[in-house]
């Protein structure tokens, strides 16, 4: 999503071992990317140079990096440990399996109610973002 972007690529590259840190601690990438592209402080770390167009087309990762690799897994074992290691459906359990089953309606409904407002903003046309890059040539 930020191949055309210049000043994105050259960010992360500087910025890759800030920016991995940012997604240990925060435990989201789509939030260190949004954080990284906020321009908090006026610091040069915080200054990507993402769009805000290139910031919605990357909550497709939000979606993938959410729900597929972390709410369903979690699902599936809370649906195992229940039935094979207690044997029983507790409150615990209960109260778990509802948290995540919520949890992913609730990224899903996000995602697509963006998505159609976007749609409907736009127009159904796709926005074309142009970028200046300046070199100095010693």
């Amino acid at each position: 999503y930020v191949e055309g972007n210049e000043c994105a690529k050259m960010h992360f590259e500087r910025s890759a071992a800030f920016y991995s840190a940012l997604v240990v601690f925060s435990g989201s990438c789509y939030a260190s990317i949004g954080l990284c592209s906020s321009n908090i402080f006026g610091m040069s770390v915080f200054s990507a140079g993402l769009t805000q167009t290139e910031l919605k087309k990357l909550k497709k990762l939000r979606i993938s990096s959410n729900v597929v690799l972390e709410n369903i897994p979690q699902i599936v074992v809370q649906i195992v440990y229940a039935t094979m290691v207690i044997g029983n459906v507790n409150s615990a359990v209960v109260f778990a399996f509802v948290a995540s089953v919520l949890s992913v309606t609730n990224t899903l409904l996000n995602y697509f109610v963006e998505r159609e407002r976007g749609d409907a903003i736009n127009g159904g046309k796709q926005v074309v973002w142009y970028y200046l890059v300046m070199q100095i040539y010693e």
